[in-house]
C-alpha cells in the first residue's frame, strides 16, 4: 500500500512538472551534481525546489525470520523517501530514492549484487 501511495504521488508530481514546464519562464533551476547520495544531491542549500515524498517513517519491509535473527533487517526494498526535482531550462525531471539500507539489497547483507547463503538456503 505504501509503495502505491508513493507511486501515485510521483505520477502527480510528474503531471505537475509537465504543467509547470509551460509556465517555466522564470530563471532556470540549478542543475544537480549527482554523487549517488540523495541527501547531498537533492537537498543542497542552493536548491529549495525539491519535493520530498516520505514513506511511513519507519522500516516496514522486512526480511525472513532467519535473517532477522542474524541481525539483517530491514530489506533493501524498503524506501525511506523519494526526492523529486524538475530542472527548468533543461526540461529534466529527476528522482532520487533513499532506502534505509543499500537499495535493492533484498537480504541486507551489504551487497545488492549477490544473494547471501542464508537466503539461498531458504529457497
Amino acid at each position: 500500500r505504501t509503495t502505491s501511495t508513493i507511486a501515485a504521488a510521483v505520477v502527480a508530481v510528474a503531471a505537475a512538472a509537465a504543467g509547470a514546464r509551460a509556465a517555466a519562464t522564470a530563471k532556470p533551476s540549478p542543475p544537480i551534481a549527482f554523487t549517488g547520495v540523495v541527501e547531498r544531491d537533492f537537498f543542497s542549500a542552493a536548491n529549495d525546489e525539491v519535493l520530498r515524498l516520505d514513506d511511513v517513517g519507519i522500516p516496514d519491509v522486512g526480511v525472513p525470520q532467519l535473517l532477522r535473527d542474524g541481525g539483517q533487517q530491514p530489506s533493501g526494498y524498503d524506501i525511506d523517501f523519494v526526492a523529486v526535482y524538475y530542472e527548468r531550462g533543461a526540461d529534466r525531471l529527476h528522482f532520487g530514492v533513499r532506502c534505509y539500507v543499500v537499495c535493492g539489497d533484498a537480504d541486507n547483507d551489504g551487497d545488492a549484487g549477490t544473494t547471501s547463503q542464508e537466503l539461498v538456503l531458504l529457497g
